[in-house]
């Protein structure tokens, strides 16, 4: 459901964010979702990952961004 209402909020079809494309709106649409996911639900970055088709280090990338 996240995906889906991220994918939305930033006008990025839910195959593009799973595709590993590194446009700049796909990452911060990406970023969005690993921080709500984490802070919300709990889940891990390596969780989010799988269901995002990059790597976990991409998520932990974006989580770390999103604070600065």
């Amino acid at each position: 459901d996240i995906i889906t209402e991220q994918s939305a909020d930033f006008s990025v079809s839910a195959a593009e964010l799973r595709s590993g494309s590194r446009r700049r709106k796909v990452s911060r649409a990406r970023a969005a979702i690993a921080k709500k996911c984490t802070e919300e639900l709990g889940i891990t970055a390596a969780e989010i990952a799988r269901h995002l088709g990059v790597n976990t280090s991409a998520i932990s990338k974006a989580l770390i961004r999103s604070e600065l």
